[in-house]
């Protein structure tokens, strides 16, 4: 077997980013702070964010895992989402119109 071809390093307009040691506690921070905040819903409402957000399953999928209707699984959503707001307000993403937009 032969070695492909050699190709030569390119130069990058920006050099890679470094990860900051604060970004990474607060990451840790962020995720610690989060978990124990979902440890507080209610079983359906942590089940369907969870499946919705963190294993980012469709609707129809969390729906039939969970074994509810699709208007369930929207509603267990929103009113966990709701739930984890008033748990971590420091957490909340502002809401602009940009932010909207992205939601």
């Amino acid at each position: 077997m032969g070695r492909g071809a050699w190709t030569p390093e390119r130069a990058t307009a920006y050099p890679p980013e470094l990860t900051d040691p604060r970004d990474l506690a607060a990451s840790a921070t962020l995720r610690l702070t989060l978990a124990q905040a979902l440890r507080r819903l209610p079983t359906q409402q942590r089940a369907a964010v969870v499946l919705r957000y963190y294993v980012d399953l469709p609707e129809n999928e969390v729906a039939t895992i969970m074994d509810c209707s699709v208007g369930a699984v929207r509603s267990h959503t929103s009113r966990g989402l709701a739930r984890l707001r008033r748990l971590c307000p420091d957490l909340a993403i502002e809401r602009t119109p940009r932010t909207e937009a992205a939601l």
